[in-house]
C-alpha cells in the first residue's frame, strides 16, 4: 500500500449534514468543553448558544467548498504531511472555531487536494482508514489477548483500541509480529 492515504470518511447524507452543520458557524468557547475545564464550560454554554442562535438569523455561513467527515485517527504519507504543513495557516483559519474540527480538517483537505487519488478507501470508514475498530461490543470495544488471532488475521493494518490493564493483547501481537519480520528475512 506504498503511497496510500488512510483516512476513514463517513458519507451518509447524515454525516455530511453534520459535518456542514459542524463547519457553518463560528463554534466559539471550544476550548471550554474539555473535561479540565468543566466551570468554565457551564458558564460559557449560554453564551455559546445565544452568540450560535444570533448566526442562524443572520445567516452566517462559513462554508466554502466541500466539507468532509471521518475518522480522526489517520495514517498519511510524509508527502501529504508536508502538504497539510504548507498549508497550515489556511487549515487554522478554516477550522479554529468548527465544532470537532478533529473530524473535518483532514479529510477536507485532503479531498480537495492532488492527494485524493491516493485515498485507500473512500467507501468504508475502517476499511479506509485500515483499523480494526470494533463498535459492536464497545464504544469502542478494547482488544483484549483473545482477540489477538482475529486481529492477525483480519486484513486491517492497525487497531484500536487497546488499554494497560490489557496489555497481554499487545505483547503477544508484538511477539507474533517480530515472528513474522524474522521469517520474512533471508
Amino acid at each position: 500500500h506504498q503511497g496510500c492515504e488512510f483516512l476513514g470518511f463517513w458519507n451518509s447524507e447524515r454525516d455530511v449534514r453534520d459535518a456542514q452543520r459542524k463547519a457553518r458557524y463560528y463554534y466559539v468557547f471550544n476550548r471550554y468543553k474539555k473535561r479540565s475545564a468543566r466551570t468554565a464550560h457551564l458558564l460559557t454554554t449560554p453564551l455559546r448558544n445565544i452568540i450560535l442562535s444570533v448566526q442562524k438569523v443572520v445567516g452566517v455561513n462559513r462554508l466554502r467548498g466541500t466539507i468532509r467527515k471521518g475518522f480522526q485517527w489517520f495514517s498519511i504519507t510524509e508527502d501529504f504531511c508536508q502538504y497539510v504543513l504548507a498549508h497550515e495557516r489556511d487549515i487554522w483559519k478554516m477550522f479554529r472555531y468548527t465544532l470537532c474540527g478533529d473530524e473535518l480538517f483532514l479529510h477536507t483537505v485532503i479531498w480537495d487536494s492532488p492527494f485524493a487519488s491516493r485515498l485507500y478507501n473512500i467507501e468504508d470508514a475502517q476499511h479506509g482508514s485500515m483499523r480494526a475498530i470494533d463498535w459492536e461490543r464497545g464504544n469502542p470495544y478494547v482488544w483484549r489477548k483473545i482477540d489477538v488471532s482475529y486481529l492477525l488475521a483480519c486484513p486491517y493494518l492497525f487497531a484500536r483500541k487497546f488499554s494497560s490493564a490489557e496489555l497481554g493483547a499487545v505483547q503477544e501481537l508484538t511477539g507474533c509480529l517480530a515472528v513474522r519480520r524474522s521469517s520474512l528475512l533471508p
